[in-house]
């Protein structure tokens, strides 16, 4: 329980009963006090130093404040006096706002201000601006209180439209003080776009009710209408007021007539007022009627009228209207002319009011007599002509296309024609033409003549002319041109005699834009109409075909249709290659020819009476023969292919393509149609059109069936950059076709292309949900359990409310060459997956840039100026194990192809060591130039200049490279695999920073992919085992130094293990063995992170050589044999032999002959071979030596003996250089060894 202070602030502060000067004030006090204070202020004052102080000590709660400001807000606080010493804290504030007070004159509102004047009150659909930014045909006009620069009340039509409705009205005036009351105000309401009007009701009230007393229901021209308007009449039984109602237009274009208000007063009505309601009806080619509202008791107006724009002061002719009613008829006018129009009171001779107006008309046009003519060499439309329809006519020598060099035809030239625009006239748009009336009964024989052009070179597109004559009564068909007229100007003279003139007449040209989409080639002109006597013979109209022959040889014929001789006599037709003159004496055909491909032939067609009537065709020529698929029958056939490349293409030419007999209904003149077909592999084929060899646009249809005469339109790709296209839900194992034409009509085009039908394979997958930003640097990018990876962060467009442009990916089978990993781009990163659709673009203004990418862009380009915008940045701090670190990455953009020449994104991997020194290692191969659009690119997708690191440039999808349904990421280009890459000291920390961003704008995206698990930081790899079947064996007592590629062993502790059991004293990052078994080697960094890896190793029995026991040799050479004893388990051995130590030159045989004594040593390597016979990458060593000594010693067994004397004879053996008991004998004769005898 809180106990109540000692004097507690009253409670429920509430304001009642509040008028334009007093405020009634009450309030439920706490305390048992009697006195209380009561400030207040304007909203807002300081307590402590304004407002005002008011006691309330009557003992009575609530007070009355009094001599407050009208229509002003207020605030009021109160508080509790219990003594002297002891008040509450202040209650409040409670604000509110005083009435509005009746305003005395004079009284003027200017609309100065931006807002709702004080006092003034809005009503009904719509808010009301104040301001001088009206539009349409209020845009120049200025505010209307003298020395302008301040403001008006308008209403927007744009915001009060189809019958909305809206008010402003003024404050209460005192208006008693003035005799004979007035209401003054200016009005502005015009529209010079449309015929919508927007109603203008003004009334007031006279104290008791409201009264109309103002309905403005017409345009009041391009001025400010100033009105004085009576109010005496009425009632007055207090304050006045004033409403100004605006009532929308139902028509729907409102928006074009905004209604502007300014400088409303009460006044003095003048003793001569200014009528009002100033009309003008019922104009005529020479006359008007002109009626007003007398705004007092005159009965005599001086109306002025001249030309639009004249000086009513000084110029203009004047008529008095004195028969006491208010209105006259002004004759003698001109026709068709623009006309302004005022009126004044004349109240006495010597009291006139000010002028009333301008009120703008304009006066009919009236009959022209001939001689008529019309060159429309204004750049408006002609008076008295009228335009209808959708579309809006020219008038000048600015047509396109096949017009571009089109001239005035007028005789003289350097005017201009009429024309319509296909542009503008599109799909089956409608839009007319009308002449004045023109009496022609002057006339015999009365013809229409005129001169149109129409052409269409770049497409098929015809849109269609229809003329038509009034003839007094109807209106009537007389020609309809639906073909193209070549590339003059023709001329067309009509008998209109049979059409029963009953009157003047008029022309009227139709125009139907084509509905096949491409109206905008065939631009109409007109020029030089008029009506003639209609002469004895004109040219006659006639139609040429090029026929082909080339079945029977590379020829062709020409074929004519005339439709109108052009009068009563025959016509003589020849060609001017000398053939046989042929003659028609009505309408009908002819054939010229058969004539040799590329003779251009001209055929004239004349009047036998009169030679200037005649027409000469233009230049006729047929340059090539058909292709072989030509027709569909001889479709070509394409070898899909399994996958998005275009591995196999197909060869075609557009040369001498004629149209098929089968229907086009796709946009383009099939004109030069050849036909492909293919069996589909699979249910969605892409279609693709390739190396076109010049400019022209190819389009293609697909179609199914069994047959030629039995096709269904699959789909159109008839677009401009529709050179590829995707047939989807197609049936495996069945025959579809492919027609292949220009876009456009021009004959003998010699486009050639190839034809690739390709497999639809998936795009990537972008995942922006399953990992954190710390997850992907990681567990995907690193994904080395052991990485000591710190301070990971990230900035992107969700930082600054714009779109997310970091990402995870998958190439989901696509043909995207990283199966996974890390995705930045300079936009949103779920745009990232193909099919290539377009130019990304997103990202906006409020996300940012990066300053160090920023710097590196002026570094590269040599300025201070260039900007990034839109980065996405990860970074993080790392401590490698090994001493050089990389990372595999691909860049891609669609800056690739239109800008690449001059224009690039940029993007970094800038890695910081300990000491602050920062390198890029987004670099191209082998230099140091950054990665961009500038540095790899091939001019085969832009000419304009030459290719830099091409090699290194991998797929663009688009005109002349792969079609953009095969792309795997929704980008123009890509580059091929890149490696980033740096040395590094094992154990020091380093930053690194991956950032991307657009350059200079935040358009045309670029992003970088980064391979998964490719971030190499080290590891522990003792590598594979040591095993005969991986031929990385030693030989027995061969030692194998395993190494865990730890260079620094700083803060890491390391043990080894052989079968399971520590090896003690092995604490370093290699170990020699020469025992079999499994050995573990264990390390721990910064005693938090152990790595391990085991390896089986094996040893094969020891390479064998035996040289055998020492020797001798003895009066020649002994052979001494290296070979090992066990060279079954050896391949290719090697051998080198020494002599007392000193390598015995040239001798690498297994075998040494030996004639001298010494000391024989052999060194074999022998490759060891694996389970299957075949050498691996290991050898053994053996050696082995032998002593060979000399015995060299000579035997004397005397002199030939003869057994004629004696029966025996002793012989006796004498060695010199041996002793005897270190020989062995062995005696023989001529029959053999003798027994015995040693």
């Amino acid at each position: 329980v809180v106990d109540p202070p000692a004097c507690a602030m009253p409670v429920d502060l509430v304001v009642n009963n509040i008028t334009s000067a007093t405020a009634e004030i009450s309030w439920t006090p706490i305390s048992d006090e009697t006195e209380w204070e009561i400030i207040y202020g304007p909203v807002g004052f300081d307590l402590e130093t304004e407002g005002t102080s008011v006691i309330d000590n009557d003992g009575s709660v609530g007070i009355t404040l009094t001599g407050l400001n009208p229509a002003t807000d207020y605030e009021v606080y109160i508080k509790a006096i219990c003594s002297p010493t002891d008040e509450s804290n202040l209650s409040g504030p409670i604000a509110f706002s005083t009435a509005c007070d009746v305003i005395s004159l004079p009284w003027v509102e200017d609309f100065a201000a931006d807002s709702t004047p004080t006092c003034w009150e809005e009503g009904g659909d719509n808010a009301w601006d104040y301001s001088t930014a009206a539009g349409y045909a209020a845009t120049d006009v200025l505010d209307h209180t003298p020395g302008g620069g301040t403001n008006y009340a308008w209403m927007d039509g744009s915001d009060n439209s189809d019958g909305e409705i809206s008010t402003l009205t003024s404050p209460f005036i005192d208006v008693s003080s003035l005799t004979t009351p007035a209401l003054s105000f200016a009005l502005f309401s015009n529209n010079t776009d449309d015929s919508a009007i927007n109603i203008i009701e003004v009334e007031f009230y006279d104290g008791t009710s409201w009264n109309s007393i103002l309905n403005v229901g017409t345009l009041l021209g391009d001025s400010w209408q100033e009105y004085i308007i009576n109010v005496s009449s009425y009632s007055i039984t207090g304050p006045a007021r004033v409403r100004f109602t605006v009532t929308g237009s139902t028509n729907g274009s409102a928006f074009y007539n905004d209604i502007l208000i300014d400088d409303v007063s009460f006044m003095e009505l003048p003793t001569c007022p200014k009528p009002i309601n100033l009309v003008t009806e019922n104009a005529t080619s020479t006359s008007v009627d002109v009626s007003w509202t007398p705004n007092g008791s005159e009965t005599e107006w001086e109306i002025i009228y001249g030309p639009v724009g004249f000086d009513p002061e000084t110029e203009g002719t004047s008529v008095i209207d004195n028969n006491g009613t208010a209105g006259i008829t002004l004759t003698g006018l001109n026709p068709a002319t623009d006309y302004d129009v005022y009126v004044k009171a004349v109240c006495s001779p010597t009291d006139e009011s000010n002028l009333t107006g301008p009120i703008a008309f304009s006066t009919e046009c009236d009959v022209i007599s001939l001689p008529w003519s019309e060159d429309f060499a204004t750049d408006t439309t002609p008076t008295c002509w009228e335009e209808g329809g959708d579309n809006t006519w020219d008038y000048s020598t600015g047509a396109g296309y096949a017009a571009t060099d089109v001239l005035d035809h007028t005789p003289g030239g350097g005017t201009n024609y009429a024309w319509m625009d296909g542009s503008d006239n599109v799909s089956g748009e409608i839009s007319t033409l009308t002449s004045p009336f023109i009496d022609v009964s002057s006339l015999t024989v009365p013809a229409l003549e005129f001169y149109l052009f129409s052409n269409n070179t770049d497409d098929g597109a015809i849109n269609i002319v229809d003329v038509e004559i009034y003839n007094g009564t109807a209106w009537n068909d007389i020609l309809n041109i639906n073909t193209l007229q070549g590339d003059n100007w023709q001329g067309f003279t009509i008998d209109i005699s049979s059409y029963n003139i009953t009157g003047p007449v008029r022309v009227r040209f139709t125009v139907t834009g084509s509905a096949n989409g491409s109206a905008y080639y065939n631009d109409i002109l007109i020029d030089d109409v008029t009506f003639i006597e209609m002469p004895d013979c004109i040219d006659p109209i006639v139609d040429f075909d090029i026929v082909s022959d080339c079945d029977n040889s590379p020829q062709f014929f020409i074929e004519g249709e005339v439709t109108d001789i052009g009068g009563s006599d025959p016509i003589e037709i020849s060609d001017d290659q000398g053939s046989p003159m042929q003659t028609l004496t009505a309408e009908g055909t002819f054939t010229f020819g058969p004539y040799p491909n590329g003779t251009e032939v001209f055929i004239t067609v004349e009047n036998t009476s009169d030679v200037n009537c005649s027409t000469i065709s233009t230049g006729l020529v047929q340059n090539y023969c058909p292709p072989s698929n030509d027709e569909c029958i001889a479709a070509i056939e394409v070898t899909p292919n399994d996958d998005s490349n275009c591995t196999n293409v197909t060869a075609g030419t557009i040369q001498g393509g004629t149209a098929s007999a089968e229907p086009n209904t796709c946009s383009g003149t099939a004109n030069d149609d050849v036909w492909f077909q293919f069996t589909a592999t699979t249910t969605d084929h892409i279609i693709s059109i390739l190396n076109i060899s010049d400019s022209n646009t190819l389009y293609h249809s697909v179609y199914e069936g069994v047959d030629c005469d039995n096709l269904s339109l699959l789909y159109c790709a008839d677009g401009f950059g529709d050179e590829s296209s995707i047939a989807n839900n197609l049936t495996v194992g069945e025959t579809y076709w492919v027609r292949v034409y220009t876009s456009d009509s021009a004959p003998d085009q010699n486009t050639n292309f190839d034809i690739c039908v390709a497999s639809l394979t998936p795009p990537i997958i972008v995942d922006t949900n399953t990992y954190t930003i710390d997850q992907l640097v990681t567990d995907v990018l690193i994904n080395n359990p052991c990485a000591q990876v710190s301070n990971i962060t990230a900035v992107t467009g969700t930082d600054f409310g714009d779109v997310n442009g970091i990402g995870y990916f998958d190439y989901n089978n696509s043909s995207f060459p990283l199966e996974s990993g890390v995705v930045l781009n300079s936009g949103d990163v779920t745009e990232v997956p193909g099919p290539e659709t377009g130019i990304q673009s997103s990202g906006g203004s409020s996300w940012p840039g990066d300053p160090d990418l920023t710097a590196l862009i002026q570094q590269i380009e040599g300025n201070t100026t260039s900007d990034s915008n839109n980065a996405t940045i990860i970074e993080f701090d790392f401590v490698p194990f090994i001493n050089e670190i990389s990372f595999d990455f691909l860049f891609a953009s669609d800056e690739y192809g239109t800008f690449q020449c001059s224009y690039s994104d940029s993007f970094a991997f800038f890695l910081t060591d300990s000491n602050g020194n920062t390198t890029n290692l987004a670099v191209v191969p082998g230099t140091s130039d950054p990665v961009s659009v500038l540095t790899i690119r091939d001019d085969a997708y832009n000419s304009s200049c030459s290719s830099q690191n091409e090699q290194y440039f991998a797929n663009y999808y688009g005109a002349g490279g792969l079609s953009e349904f095969a792309a795997p990421i929704d980008f123009k280009g890509h580059t091929t695999v890149l490696t980033a890459q740096s040395a590094v000291t094992p154990g020091e920390q380093y930053h690194i920073k991956l950032v991307i961003g657009d350059r200079n704008d935040t358009s045309y995206n670029s992003a970088v992919f980064l391979q998964a698990g490719s971030f190499d930081i080290g590891g522990i790899d003792l590598g594979d085992d040591i095993t005969l079947e991986n031929g990385n064996i030693n030989c027995q007592g061969d030692p194998i130094t395993l190494d865990t590629g730890i260079t620094n062993t700083t803060d890491a502790q390391i043990d080894w293990y052989f079968d399971g059991n520590l090896i003690s004293g092995e604490n370093g990052p290699t170990l020699e063995v020469t025992e079999e078994g499994n050995y573990t080697v264990s390390v721990i960094y910064f005693g938090q992170c152990g790595l391990t890896d085991q390896i089986d190793v094996n040893f094969i029995d020891p390479l064998e050589v035996d040289l055998g026991n020492d020797t001798s040799v003895c009066n020649g050479l002994i052979t001494l044999d290296g070979t090992p004893t066990n060279a079954g388990m050896f391949g290719n051995a090697t051998y080198t032999w020494y002599q007392d130590g000193t390598e015995i030159a040239g001798e690498t045989s297994a075998t040494l002959d030996v004639t001298e004594e010494g000391t024989y040593t052999v060194e074999v390597d022998a490759v060891i071979l694996d389970t299957d016979g075949n050498p691996t990458s290991s050898t053994c060593f053996a050696t082995d030596e032998v002593i060979v000594d000399s015995s060299a010693f000579t035997v004397d067994l005397g002199g030939d003996q003869n057994f004629c004397s004696t029966d025996s004879y002793v012989i006796e053996a004498t060695l010199t250089g041996a002793a005897p008991s270190d020989a062995t004998f062995e005696w023989s004769d001529s029959d053999g060894v003798i027994v015995g005898e040693t």
